[in-house]
């Protein structure tokens, strides 16, 4: 044991020197503390060492897990929507509002869309089970694929 180790016993009284106990922490400056490789369940609060709790270990990697379920939903979206598909579903929109049609004469653009807010729908509903601490599904791998495709929307806004 080096002059700026102090050993410690499960109740926080030093032990002597060469001496073992149950938990055996090696402690000295902070520095010295920070370069051992802090495990990051431990925290140092001024003299006294004690293990984060399970709510604090969860706020800190909580964003860290709601920003990879945010990219795996974009990665969702990106894999079934691309930019032509999108704009064909904008025009169905435009038209809709700017004539007398409605929404549902297109059917295959309004499911297309619907899908699309299902998707973000469960996105908010994984990122609060996060919040809460709950059990959740990380990825959107079985996610269902969008119902129509590009083709069939084309030939939906065309006619």
């Amino acid at each position: 044991m080096s002059k700026n180790e102090r050993h410690y016993d499960v109740n926080l009284k030093p032990l002597a020197e060469g001496s073992t106990g149950t938990y055996q922490v090696a402690t000295g400056t902070i520095e010295l503390w920070n370069k051992s490789g802090n495990p990051n369940s431990v925290v140092l609060d001024g003299e006294t060492l004690r293990f984060k709790t399970s709510d604090e270990i969860r706020a800190e990697e909580a964003p860290k897990l709601i920003e990879a379920l945010y990219n795996s939903a974009m990665a969702c979206q990106d894999l079934n929507i691309d930019k032509n598909l999108d704009r064909v579903m904008a025009k169905a929109d435009t038209i809709v509002a700017c004539t007398n049609a409605v929404d549902t004469d297109y059917p295959l653009c309004k499911a297309n869309g619907e899908w699309l807010q299902g998707l973000w729908n469960e996105y908010y509903i994984r990122r609060g089970l996060i919040e809460s601490n709950d059990v959740y599904v990380a990825d959107f791998d079985s996610y269902p694929s969008i119902p129509n495709s590009y083709m069939d929307c084309v030939a939906e806004v065309s006619a």
